[in-house]
């Protein structure tokens, strides 16, 4: 299994994301289409 880093644009919009209240590392993974774990590794 390969891990792929996010691009700017997708670290941008975690970045905005992850201040809302709310915030789900699951619901954004589903979203940009990565897998959980790819997005805990970048937080």
């Amino acid at each position: 299994m390969s891990y792929h880093h996010l691009n700017f644009e997708d670290r941008t919009a975690l970045m905005l994301e992850s201040r809302k209240e709310g915030f789900s590392a699951r619901k954004f993974a589903e979203l940009i289409k990565r897998h959980p774990s790819t997005i805990y590794r970048e937080l």
